[in-house]
């Protein structure tokens, strides 16, 4: 750390050594004493700017003896920024020193400033280009701290963000410590199977997960997904009641199950279960536009215009009330799709998307020139858009033989 602060080489998000099994004792009496030597220091300096750096560069150490052993099975560990106030006295030391510098010869205490400074500034920018994207960083990071396998963690997941999965894997199955922490290290590998499809071995990863924390609400959710993509729809639905024995307040889990029930031709179920999640997240997008689907899908088309109206009147957001016209207009509810627009337009007026959608409504009802005039709004905000010149060009051509039964599909 005392390097680091002169010469900022090797800065990461946490350090750790190799585990100190050897004179422990002689350590924390040696660390004991410094700090005891310290204070003396301190007292002996007087009331001077030198002496309130010390006190803070010291008095900021004192958590970090406790903090540095919360793991000991990895090693003495230390994040920089737990480091605040140590910081905060190094910098009043090194800034009291220039102001003597500058003082004792005007010159060259400027020159050091100057080349300090310019330093410090080049120094973040190699950092900036370090911190790029997680993968470099934490390549950087395993390169400086290669015990540490919280790093080999990160880089996984890092790695699974980008779908290289067998790189990923190698990376986690080395992070594992035999902590329990490790769970997390199965869940993930769980969830690359799942993503390629290899059922059997994210069964028995997640189950792995399962073993050392029980109460992974997520774990049993995927084992979920399995079970009913594996068509044992018994154990999924197990499964994700398990989920909300555990977590009440997730929204997945009744997504899941209302799924199934739809699948199973119990309608009544699934309204339950989207409604259930419309409490507790209202208007949350995809429990509302499944809840609508279905109500329309069975007929109820009056329970089902009661929430559009609702949305239209209480909702903010023009991306979703956009979408939910987009879904009514595929229904044929031509005038509620309509009012959907026009509020999602009062709302963000330079949302380009509406403009698009409302045009493809309009001129499906044959209002080709107001259809036009949405799209022109629509190349406003986004000139050189292909899509909407095509629009616009269709639309002409349509109303040069009217008559033509051409549709405009509903969708970009």
């Amino acid at each position: 750390y005392l390097s680091q602060l002169i010469v900022p080489d090797g800065i990461v998000l946490m350090w750790s050594t190799k585990v100190v099994d050897h004179d422990q004792w002689l350590w924390i009496a040696v660390g004991t004493a410094l700090v005891v030597a310290s204070f003396w220091f301190i007292r002996k300096s007087g009331r001077s700017i030198q002496s309130l750096a010390l006190m803070c560069f010291l008095t900021g150490f004192l958590p970090i003896l406790g903090a540095c052993l919360f793991r000991p099975t990895t090693g003495l560990i230390m994040e920089p920024h737990w480091m605040f106030f140590p910081a905060v006295g190094f910098f009043i030391l090194l800034a009291s020193i220039l102001v003597r510098l500058i003082r004792w010869n005007q010159w060259i205490g400027l020159v050091l400033c100057v080349g300090l400074l310019a330093g410090l500034v080049r120094t973040s920018h190699l950092y900036n280009d370090i911190w790029t994207d997680d993968k470099t960083y934490c390549y950087y990071w395993l390169q400086k701290v290669p015990a540490f396998k919280t790093t080999e963690f990160f880089l996984a997941y890092a790695l699974i963000n980008d779908k290289q999965y067998d790189q990923a894997r190698k990376f986690l199955l080395d992070a594992r410590e035999g902590i329990f922490s490790d769970w997390q290290i199965y869940a993930n590998l769980g969830f690359m199977d799942l993503e390629e499809k290899r059922y059997d071995s994210a069964i028995k990863n997640y189950q792995t997960a399962l073993s050392i924390n029980p109460s992974a609400p997520e774990v049993y959710n995927n084992l979920g997904l399995i079970y009913e993509y594996t068509g044992h729809i018994e154990q999924a639905i197990e499964a994700d009641r398990k989920v909300l024995s555990l977590n009440k307040f997730l929204l997945e889990p009744r997504l899941n199950l209302a799924r199934i029930a739809l699948s199973q031709g119990d309608l009544k179920t699934a309204v339950d279960l989207y409604s259930e999640n419309l409490k507790i997240a209202p208007y949350e997008r995809r429990s509302f536009e499944l809840l609508l689907t279905a109500l329309i899908d069975a007929g109820q088309l009056q329970q089902a215009q009661a929430m559009t109206q609702d949305l239209g009147v209480h909702s903010r957001d023009a991306v979703m009330l956009t979408e939910v016209a987009n879904l009514t207009a595929e229904k044929k509810m031509h005038i509620l799709a309509l009012d959907l627009y026009m509020q999602a337009l009062r709302i963000d007026p330079g949302y380009k998307d509406v403009y698009v959608q409302a045009g493809v409504l309009l001129a499906n009802l044959n209002k080709l020139d107001q259809a036009i005039e949405m799209w022109k709004q629509a190349l406003i905000i986004v000139p050189t858009d292909a899509k909407v010149s095509g629009l616009i060009k269709k639309a002409r051509g349509m109303k040069e033989t009217q008559g033509n039964d051409t549709a405009i599909p509903n969708k970009n």
